[in-house]
């Protein structure tokens, strides 16, 4: 765990912009600041339904 909070081991996890880094500067690194989250209250039993029938429908046999 220390190498992976250290600033080698975040540029290592986060440096190619997959990832945002819990440390300041790391060079690559995702802004954290710019992550917006997710509102899981908009994805109601309805909405869930919806998009597993579309899925099955653009994927047959999936």
């Amino acid at each position: 765990m220390d190498y992976m909070t250290s600033a080698r081991g975040q540029t290592v996890w986060a440096g190619k912009g997959e990832a945002a880094s819990v440390l300041p500067n790391i060079p690559g690194a995702m802004d954290a600041g710019n992550i917006s989250f997710i509102n899981l209250s908009e994805y109601t039993p309805d909405v869930i339904k919806a998009y597993i029938a579309k899925w099955k429908q653009q994927f047959p046999g999936k």
